[in-house]
Protein backbone atom coordinates (compact mmCIF):
# COMPACT_ATOMS: atom_id res chain seq x y z
CA UNK A 1 0.00 0.00 0.00
CA UNK A 2 1.54 3.67 -0.75
CA UNK A 3 2.22 5.15 2.41
CA UNK A 4 4.00 8.83 3.07
CA UNK A 5 6.25 9.26 5.96
CA UNK A 6 5.86 12.27 8.12
CA UNK A 7 7.61 14.36 8.36
CA UNK A 8 7.21 15.29 4.57
CA UNK A 9 9.72 18.05 4.59
CA UNK A 10 12.32 17.53 7.38
CA UNK A 11 14.51 20.16 8.91
CA UNK A 12 13.75 23.74 9.42
CA UNK A 13 9.90 24.22 6.51
CA UNK A 14 7.57 25.55 9.17
CA UNK A 15 3.92 27.11 8.59
CA UNK A 16 3.28 25.20 5.49
CA UNK A 17 0.77 25.97 2.85
CA UNK A 18 -0.02 23.94 -0.90
CA UNK A 19 -1.53 24.55 -4.02
CA UNK A 20 -1.85 21.76 -6.58
CA UNK A 21 -0.94 23.01 -10.14
CA UNK A 22 -2.11 20.50 -13.14
CA UNK A 23 -0.06 16.99 -11.43
CA UNK A 24 2.03 19.09 -9.39
CA UNK A 25 2.28 20.82 -5.82
CA UNK A 26 4.08 23.53 -4.47
CA UNK A 27 4.45 24.37 -1.29
CA UNK A 28 6.15 27.84 0.32
CA UNK A 29 7.34 27.82 3.92
CA UNK A 30 8.42 30.40 6.47
CA UNK A 31 12.04 31.57 6.25
CA UNK A 32 11.88 34.84 8.75
CA UNK A 33 15.27 36.97 8.68
CA UNK A 34 16.85 34.47 6.19
CA UNK A 35 17.09 35.72 2.38
CA UNK A 36 16.46 34.55 -0.35
CA UNK A 37 12.72 34.69 1.35
CA UNK A 38 10.24 31.71 1.51
CA UNK A 39 10.98 28.93 0.13
CA UNK A 40 9.00 27.09 -2.61
CA UNK A 41 8.69 23.77 -2.92
CA UNK A 42 7.52 21.47 -5.78
CA UNK A 43 6.79 18.07 -5.64
CA UNK A 44 4.78 14.74 -7.70
CA UNK A 45 3.87 12.65 -5.00
CA UNK A 46 3.68 14.71 -1.97
CA UNK A 47 7.25 12.89 -0.60
CA UNK A 48 10.13 14.02 -2.11
CA UNK A 49 10.61 18.04 -2.61
CA UNK A 50 12.43 19.78 -4.23
CA UNK A 51 13.40 23.90 -3.83
CA UNK A 52 13.00 25.68 -6.74
CA UNK A 53 12.73 28.99 -5.88
CA UNK A 54 11.67 31.70 -3.39
CA UNK A 55 9.05 34.44 -3.60
CA UNK A 56 11.77 37.40 -3.30
CA UNK A 57 15.30 36.57 -4.69
CA UNK A 58 16.31 40.12 -5.18
CA UNK A 59 18.43 41.60 -2.51
CA UNK A 60 17.29 45.11 -3.58
CA UNK A 61 13.88 44.57 -2.64
CA UNK A 62 14.57 44.30 0.88
CA UNK A 63 17.58 44.01 3.26
CA UNK A 64 17.24 41.36 5.60
CA UNK A 65 19.86 42.02 7.63
CA UNK A 66 17.87 44.93 9.58
CA UNK A 67 15.90 42.60 11.25
CA UNK A 68 16.85 40.95 14.40
CA UNK A 69 16.39 37.17 14.56
CA UNK A 70 12.80 35.29 14.90
CA UNK A 71 11.97 38.25 12.77
CA UNK A 72 10.89 38.68 9.01
CA UNK A 73 8.90 36.61 6.91
CA UNK A 74 6.26 34.74 9.00
CA UNK A 75 4.01 32.31 7.77
CA UNK A 76 3.44 32.27 3.94
CA UNK A 77 0.38 31.22 2.16
CA UNK A 78 0.65 30.54 -2.12
CA UNK A 79 -2.79 30.75 -4.00
CA UNK A 80 -4.03 31.34 -8.03
CA UNK A 81 -6.35 33.62 -9.41
CA UNK A 82 -6.63 36.11 -12.28
CA UNK A 83 -4.43 33.61 -14.00
CA UNK A 84 -1.91 34.84 -11.56
CA UNK A 85 -0.04 32.53 -8.42
CA UNK A 86 0.10 34.94 -5.05
CA UNK A 87 2.04 34.64 -2.26
CA UNK A 88 1.35 36.54 1.05
CA UNK A 89 2.90 36.50 4.26
CA UNK A 90 3.62 39.13 7.38
CA UNK A 91 6.30 41.05 7.44
CA UNK A 92 7.41 41.16 10.78
CA UNK A 93 9.34 43.70 12.10
CA UNK A 94 11.58 44.47 15.22
CA UNK A 95 10.23 45.57 19.02
CA UNK A 96 9.45 49.19 18.88
CA UNK A 97 9.18 49.52 14.79
CA UNK A 98 6.89 51.64 13.29
CA UNK A 99 5.26 49.23 11.52
CA UNK A 100 5.65 45.99 13.75
CA UNK A 101 3.34 43.89 10.94
CA UNK A 102 2.75 44.50 7.42
CA UNK A 103 1.38 41.69 4.94
CA UNK A 104 3.31 41.40 1.97
CA UNK A 105 2.25 40.34 -1.54
CA UNK A 106 3.85 38.66 -4.59
CA UNK A 107 2.68 37.67 -7.67
CA UNK A 108 3.76 35.27 -10.69
CA UNK A 109 2.85 33.88 -13.84
CA UNK A 110 4.13 30.83 -12.62
CA UNK A 111 4.61 28.98 -9.45
CA UNK A 112 8.06 29.30 -9.32
CA UNK A 113 8.55 32.41 -9.97
CA UNK A 114 10.11 35.32 -10.62
CA UNK A 115 7.56 37.10 -8.29
CA UNK A 116 6.62 40.76 -8.09
CA UNK A 117 8.40 43.28 -6.80
CA UNK A 118 6.42 43.12 -3.14
CA UNK A 119 3.60 45.63 -1.94
CA UNK A 120 2.33 46.22 1.27
CA UNK A 121 -0.62 46.25 3.03
CA UNK A 122 -0.12 48.10 6.14
CA UNK A 123 -2.64 45.88 8.83
CA UNK A 124 -1.65 44.73 12.29
CA UNK A 125 -1.82 41.67 12.44
CA UNK A 126 0.64 37.95 11.58
CA UNK A 127 -0.67 35.00 9.05
CA UNK A 128 -2.53 36.44 6.03
CA UNK A 129 -3.53 33.80 3.58
CA UNK A 130 -5.54 34.88 0.61
CA UNK A 131 -9.25 33.41 -0.29
CA UNK A 132 -10.58 33.71 -3.93
CA UNK A 133 -14.26 33.55 -3.69
CA UNK A 134 -16.05 31.37 -6.91
CA UNK A 135 -18.11 35.06 -7.47
CA UNK A 136 -14.87 36.70 -8.55
CA UNK A 137 -14.57 38.66 -5.32
CA UNK A 138 -10.70 38.28 -3.67
CA UNK A 139 -10.28 38.66 0.44
CA UNK A 140 -7.16 38.50 3.11
CA UNK A 141 -7.61 36.25 6.43
CA UNK A 142 -4.94 36.98 8.99
CA UNK A 143 -5.02 36.99 13.11
CA UNK A 144 -5.61 38.81 15.72
CA UNK A 145 -8.70 36.55 16.53
CA UNK A 146 -9.32 35.91 12.49
CA UNK A 147 -10.06 39.17 10.63
CA UNK A 148 -10.84 39.84 7.01
CA UNK A 149 -10.03 42.03 4.54
CA UNK A 150 -11.90 43.09 0.99
CA UNK A 151 -9.12 43.06 -1.73
CA UNK A 152 -9.07 44.89 -4.91
CA UNK A 153 -9.85 42.75 -8.10
CA UNK A 154 -5.97 42.18 -8.57
CA UNK A 155 -5.63 41.31 -5.22
CA UNK A 156 -2.44 43.61 -4.12
CA UNK A 157 -4.47 46.16 -2.35
CA UNK A 158 -6.68 46.57 0.31
CA UNK A 159 -10.57 47.84 -0.89
CA UNK A 160 -11.85 48.62 2.40
CA UNK A 161 -11.43 48.31 5.92
CA UNK A 162 -10.69 45.19 8.03
CA UNK A 163 -13.57 43.15 10.47
CA UNK A 164 -13.76 40.40 12.59
CA UNK A 165 -14.94 37.24 10.56
CA UNK A 166 -14.38 34.88 14.22
CA UNK A 167 -12.53 34.99 17.14
CA UNK A 168 -11.74 31.18 17.18
CA UNK A 169 -12.98 28.02 18.91
CA UNK A 170 -10.23 28.11 21.73
CA UNK A 171 -9.88 31.58 21.60
CA UNK A 172 -6.52 31.42 22.76
CA UNK A 173 -3.92 33.02 19.94
CA UNK A 174 -6.18 32.46 16.90
CA UNK A 175 -3.89 32.48 13.98
CA UNK A 176 -2.96 30.80 10.92
CA UNK A 177 -6.23 31.10 9.34
CA UNK A 178 -7.19 29.47 5.68
CA UNK A 179 -10.42 29.54 4.34
CA UNK A 180 -12.02 26.43 2.03
CA UNK A 181 -15.60 26.28 0.19
CA UNK A 182 -17.22 23.58 -0.03
CA UNK A 183 -20.55 22.47 -1.06
CA UNK A 184 -21.99 25.72 0.18
CA UNK A 185 -20.11 26.28 3.20
CA UNK A 186 -16.79 28.59 3.87
CA UNK A 187 -14.96 26.34 6.27
CA UNK A 188 -12.39 28.27 8.38
CA UNK A 189 -9.29 26.09 9.37
CA UNK A 190 -7.02 27.82 11.69
CA UNK A 191 -4.04 27.28 14.33
CA UNK A 192 -4.77 27.64 17.97
CA UNK A 193 -2.92 26.91 20.89
CA UNK A 194 0.24 28.97 20.87
CA UNK A 195 3.67 27.34 18.64
CA UNK A 196 5.00 25.16 21.53
CA UNK A 197 3.07 22.01 22.87
CA UNK A 198 -0.60 22.46 22.99
CA UNK A 199 -0.75 23.66 19.28
CA UNK A 200 -3.99 22.71 17.52
CA UNK A 201 -5.78 22.84 14.28
CA UNK A 202 -9.43 23.86 14.51
CA UNK A 203 -12.12 24.49 12.13
CA UNK A 204 -15.80 26.69 12.42
CA UNK A 205 -18.09 27.42 9.36
CA UNK A 206 -20.55 29.15 8.18
CA UNK A 207 -23.17 29.54 4.71
CA UNK A 208 -21.58 33.05 3.84
CA UNK A 209 -18.70 35.27 4.89
CA UNK A 210 -21.35 37.63 6.90
CA UNK A 211 -23.08 35.12 8.92
CA UNK A 212 -21.94 33.74 12.26
CA UNK A 213 -19.07 30.72 12.28
CA UNK A 214 -20.21 27.77 13.80
CA UNK A 215 -17.08 25.67 15.41
CA UNK A 216 -16.63 22.23 14.07
CA UNK A 217 -17.94 19.46 17.01
CA UNK A 218 -14.64 17.75 16.42
CA UNK A 219 -12.51 20.24 17.20
CA UNK A 220 -9.52 20.30 18.03
CA UNK A 221 -9.38 18.74 14.69
CA UNK A 222 -5.58 17.81 15.23
CA UNK A 223 -3.20 18.40 18.50
CA UNK A 224 -0.54 16.21 20.41
CA UNK A 225 -1.57 15.09 23.85
CA UNK A 226 1.30 12.46 24.30
CA UNK A 227 5.01 13.82 25.24
CA UNK A 228 6.23 10.31 24.14
CA UNK A 229 5.19 10.53 20.62
CA UNK A 230 7.35 11.48 17.72
CA UNK A 231 5.24 14.14 16.43
CA UNK A 232 5.04 17.23 18.62
CA UNK A 233 3.93 20.47 18.92
CA UNK A 234 1.23 20.13 15.71
CA UNK A 235 -0.94 22.70 14.17
CA UNK A 236 -0.89 25.54 11.85
CA UNK A 237 -2.83 23.32 9.21
CA UNK A 238 -3.61 24.43 4.80
CA UNK A 239 -6.16 21.92 3.55
CA UNK A 240 -5.87 21.10 -0.26
CA UNK A 241 -7.05 18.85 -2.92
CA UNK A 242 -5.07 15.43 -4.20
CA UNK A 243 -4.85 15.09 -8.32
CA UNK A 244 -6.48 12.33 -7.26
CA UNK A 245 -9.77 14.06 -5.74
CA UNK A 246 -9.31 13.64 -2.36
CA UNK A 247 -8.43 15.98 0.59
CA UNK A 248 -5.01 16.14 2.84
CA UNK A 249 -3.93 18.91 5.06
CA UNK A 250 0.15 19.90 5.46
CA UNK A 251 0.73 20.99 8.92
CA UNK A 252 3.23 22.18 11.17
CA UNK A 253 5.09 19.67 13.58
CA UNK A 254 8.65 18.91 15.03
CA UNK A 255 10.19 16.10 16.69
CA UNK A 256 11.52 16.13 20.46
CA UNK A 257 12.67 12.43 20.73
CA UNK A 258 11.08 11.45 23.74
CA UNK A 259 12.94 14.68 24.97
CA UNK A 260 11.84 18.43 25.59
CA UNK A 261 14.05 19.61 22.42
CA UNK A 262 12.83 20.11 19.27
CA UNK A 263 15.79 18.43 17.41
CA UNK A 264 15.57 20.01 13.70
CA UNK A 265 13.11 23.04 14.43
CA UNK A 266 9.40 22.61 13.25
CA UNK A 267 9.26 20.62 10.16
CA UNK A 268 6.33 19.88 7.45
CA UNK A 269 3.94 17.16 7.96
CA UNK A 270 1.11 15.89 6.11
CA UNK A 271 -2.26 14.26 6.99
CA UNK A 272 -5.81 12.77 5.08
CA UNK A 273 -8.63 15.10 5.45
CA UNK A 274 -12.34 13.47 4.97
CA UNK A 275 -15.49 14.55 6.09
CA UNK A 276 -18.25 13.21 8.25
CA UNK A 277 -21.77 12.67 6.78
CA UNK A 278 -22.49 16.07 8.38
CA UNK A 279 -19.81 17.95 6.36
CA UNK A 280 -17.75 18.29 8.78
CA UNK A 281 -13.75 17.82 8.23
CA UNK A 282 -11.76 15.05 10.48
CA UNK A 283 -8.09 14.75 10.48
CA UNK A 284 -6.46 10.92 10.12
CA UNK A 285 -10.16 9.76 11.19
CA UNK A 286 -9.23 10.86 14.43
CA UNK A 287 -6.45 9.11 15.25
CA UNK A 288 -3.83 12.41 16.06
CA UNK A 289 -0.70 13.39 13.58
CA UNK A 290 0.70 9.74 12.28
CA UNK A 291 3.99 9.11 11.39
CA UNK A 292 2.90 7.11 8.38
CA UNK A 293 0.06 7.94 6.22
CA UNK A 294 -1.39 5.31 4.00
CA UNK A 295 -2.99 6.01 1.09
CA UNK A 296 -5.44 4.30 -2.02
CA UNK A 297 -3.86 1.98 -4.63
CA UNK A 298 -4.11 4.80 -7.19
CA UNK A 299 -1.44 6.83 -5.92
CA UNK A 300 1.79 6.83 -6.94
CA UNK A 301 4.00 4.96 -4.76
CA UNK A 302 6.47 7.60 -2.95
CA UNK A 303 10.11 6.35 -2.51
CA UNK A 304 11.28 6.90 1.10
CA UNK A 305 13.29 10.08 1.71
CA UNK A 306 17.03 10.27 0.52
CA UNK A 307 19.86 9.61 3.25
CA UNK A 308 21.89 11.77 2.08
CA UNK A 309 20.88 15.52 0.81
CA UNK A 310 22.29 16.60 -2.67
CA UNK A 311 22.65 20.00 -4.02
CA UNK A 312 21.27 21.43 -7.49
CA UNK A 313 22.81 24.36 -8.67
CA UNK A 314 20.54 27.43 -9.10
CA UNK A 315 21.13 30.46 -11.24
CA UNK A 316 21.52 32.91 -7.91
CA UNK A 317 25.71 32.84 -7.78
CA UNK A 318 25.45 29.70 -8.32
CA UNK A 319 24.37 28.10 -5.30
CA UNK A 320 22.50 25.11 -4.36
CA UNK A 321 18.27 26.46 -4.25
CA UNK A 322 18.24 24.97 -0.67
CA UNK A 323 20.86 28.06 0.47
CA UNK A 324 19.61 30.53 3.14
CA UNK A 325 21.60 33.85 3.53
CA UNK A 326 22.35 34.56 6.80
CA UNK A 327 24.34 37.89 7.03
CA UNK A 328 27.35 36.95 6.20
CA UNK A 329 26.75 33.19 6.51
CA UNK A 330 25.64 30.71 3.90
CA UNK A 331 23.93 28.05 5.18
CA UNK A 332 22.08 24.63 4.76
CA UNK A 333 19.08 23.46 7.04
CA UNK A 334 19.64 20.44 9.04
CA UNK A 335 17.77 17.86 7.28
CA UNK A 336 18.46 14.33 10.02
CA UNK A 337 18.18 13.77 13.67
CA UNK A 338 21.66 12.08 13.69
CA UNK A 339 23.87 12.88 11.10
CA UNK A 340 27.23 13.46 9.37
CA UNK A 341 28.35 16.86 8.16
CA UNK A 342 31.26 16.84 6.29
CA UNK A 343 33.60 20.09 4.51
CA UNK A 344 36.43 19.39 2.14
CA UNK A 345 38.99 22.21 2.43
CA UNK A 346 40.87 21.79 -0.76
CA UNK A 347 44.56 23.32 -1.04
CA UNK A 348 43.82 27.01 -1.95
CA UNK A 349 41.11 27.04 1.25
CA UNK A 350 43.87 25.65 3.42
CA UNK A 351 45.94 28.18 2.25
CA UNK A 352 43.38 31.04 2.47
CA UNK A 353 43.14 31.64 6.38
CA UNK A 354 40.69 31.39 8.93
CA UNK A 355 37.65 29.20 7.85
CA UNK A 356 35.73 26.56 8.41
CA UNK A 357 32.39 24.72 9.30
CA UNK A 358 29.85 25.76 11.45
CA UNK A 359 26.29 24.67 13.06
CA UNK A 360 24.08 27.88 13.47
CA UNK A 361 20.58 28.63 15.26
CA UNK A 362 20.43 32.56 14.65
CA UNK A 363 23.00 35.28 15.71
CA UNK A 364 22.92 34.71 19.31
CA UNK A 365 23.31 31.16 19.20
CA UNK A 366 25.95 29.35 16.80
CA UNK A 367 29.07 26.92 17.04
CA UNK A 368 32.02 26.90 14.66
CA UNK A 369 34.90 24.24 13.82
CA UNK A 370 37.12 26.00 12.60
CA UNK A 371 40.94 26.24 10.67
CA UNK A 372 43.51 28.88 10.74
CA UNK A 373 47.45 29.23 10.48
CA UNK A 374 49.36 29.52 13.54
CA UNK A 375 52.98 29.89 13.10
CA UNK A 376 54.32 26.91 10.63
CA UNK A 377 50.66 24.38 12.02
CA UNK A 378 47.22 24.51 11.45
CA UNK A 379 45.25 24.91 14.44
CA UNK A 380 41.52 24.15 14.62
CA UNK A 381 39.36 24.94 17.45
CA UNK A 382 35.97 24.76 18.18
CA UNK A 383 34.21 27.53 19.21
CA UNK A 384 30.48 28.21 20.99
CA UNK A 385 28.97 31.40 20.82
CA UNK A 386 26.08 32.50 23.09
CA UNK A 387 24.86 35.91 23.60
CA UNK A 388 21.93 35.03 26.31
CA UNK A 389 25.20 34.76 28.55
CA UNK A 390 26.51 38.38 27.66
CA UNK A 391 28.03 37.64 24.38
CA UNK A 392 30.05 34.52 25.34
CA UNK A 393 32.49 33.28 23.06
CA UNK A 394 33.85 29.98 24.27
CA UNK A 395 36.52 27.81 23.19
CA UNK A 396 35.31 24.14 23.98
CA UNK A 397 38.55 22.20 22.03
CA UNK A 398 42.07 22.93 20.28
CA UNK A 399 43.53 20.58 18.07
CA UNK A 400 46.88 21.52 16.35
CA UNK A 401 48.04 20.27 12.74
CA UNK A 402 51.91 20.08 12.52
CA UNK A 403 52.06 18.38 9.10
CA UNK A 404 49.82 20.28 6.47
CA UNK A 405 47.77 17.91 4.81
CA UNK A 406 46.61 18.57 0.66
CA UNK A 407 43.09 17.99 2.07
CA UNK A 408 41.43 18.34 5.29
CA UNK A 409 38.28 16.81 6.24
CA UNK A 410 36.23 18.59 8.88
CA UNK A 411 33.64 16.46 10.58
CA UNK A 412 30.55 17.50 12.74
CA UNK A 413 28.82 13.80 13.76
CA UNK A 414 25.49 14.67 15.59
CA UNK A 415 23.65 12.16 17.48
CA UNK A 416 20.98 14.07 19.21
CA UNK A 417 22.00 16.93 21.34
CA UNK A 418 25.42 16.07 21.20
CA UNK A 419 28.30 16.81 18.24
CA UNK A 420 31.86 15.48 17.68
CA UNK A 421 33.78 17.53 16.14
CA UNK A 422 36.35 15.36 14.42
CA UNK A 423 39.03 15.77 11.65
CA UNK A 424 40.22 13.50 8.95
CA UNK A 425 43.12 13.34 7.56
CA UNK A 426 44.98 10.34 5.54
CA UNK A 427 42.34 8.06 6.38
CA UNK A 428 42.42 8.80 9.87
CA UNK A 429 39.84 10.09 12.32
CA UNK A 430 40.99 12.52 15.23
CA UNK A 431 38.27 13.74 17.68
CA UNK A 432 38.95 17.59 18.48
CA UNK A 433 36.09 17.93 21.24
CA UNK A 434 32.75 16.82 22.50
CA UNK A 435 29.87 19.22 22.81
CA UNK A 436 27.24 16.73 24.83
CA UNK A 437 24.39 19.73 25.28
CA UNK A 438 24.20 21.29 21.85
CA UNK A 439 20.41 22.44 23.22
CA UNK A 440 21.52 26.37 22.48
CA UNK A 441 20.61 25.32 18.32
CA UNK A 442 17.27 24.28 19.40
CA UNK A 443 13.77 26.36 20.14
CA UNK A 444 13.45 25.32 23.02
CA UNK A 445 17.56 25.78 24.07
CA UNK A 446 17.37 29.40 25.02
CA UNK A 447 14.93 32.22 25.47
CA UNK A 448 16.42 35.26 23.72
CA UNK A 449 14.70 36.87 21.03
CA UNK A 450 11.88 34.84 18.96
CA UNK A 451 13.08 31.39 18.34
CA UNK A 452 10.87 29.97 15.38
CA UNK A 453 13.74 28.21 12.94
CA UNK A 454 15.72 25.53 13.25
CA UNK A 455 19.73 24.56 13.48
CA UNK A 456 21.53 25.35 10.01
CA UNK A 457 25.28 24.32 8.71
CA UNK A 458 27.43 25.82 6.39
CA UNK A 459 30.74 27.26 5.90
CA UNK A 460 32.64 30.30 6.94
CA UNK A 461 35.07 32.25 5.93
CA UNK A 462 36.56 32.79 2.23
CA UNK A 463 34.00 34.88 0.29
CA UNK A 464 31.57 33.24 1.71
CA UNK A 465 28.97 34.38 -1.05
CA UNK A 466 30.38 32.49 -3.69
CA UNK A 467 30.84 28.89 -1.97
CA UNK A 468 31.96 25.42 -3.22
CA UNK A 469 28.96 23.75 -1.91
CA UNK A 470 30.40 20.49 -3.48
CA UNK A 471 32.68 19.84 -0.60
CA UNK A 472 29.80 20.31 1.57
CA UNK A 473 27.96 16.97 2.49
CA UNK A 474 24.91 16.06 4.89
CA UNK A 475 24.36 12.15 5.43
CA UNK A 476 21.77 10.51 7.64
CA UNK A 477 23.88 8.40 10.11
Amino acid sequence: MPTLHNPILPGFFPDPSVILVDDTYYMVNSTFVYFPCITISRSKDLQNWDIVGHAITDPSYIDMSVYDPGRGFWAPDISYANGKYYITATLRGNDGDALEHRQMIVCADSPEGPYSKPVYIDEPGIDPSLFHDDDGKHYMVLNPSVKIIPLTDDSLSAAGPSRLLYEGWNKHKTEGPHIVKKDGWYYLFMAEGGTGDGHMITVARAKSLTDEFEPCPHNPLLTQLDPSATLQRTGHGCPFKTKEGDWMIVYLCSRKNGGKYSLLGRETAIAKLTWDKEGWPVINDGKGALTEIELPDNYTVPAKPANIISFKPSEYEKLPEDFLFAGKYVLLRQRFINNLTTLTLAPELIKSGECGLMYYYDDNCYVKFGMKHVAKHLELNVRVFNREKKDEEMTIGVENVYKIPEKLHLVIRTRGLAKEFLYENGGYETLVCLLKDGSILTDEGRTLGKRFTGPAYGMFGYSESKLAFKDLKHEKL
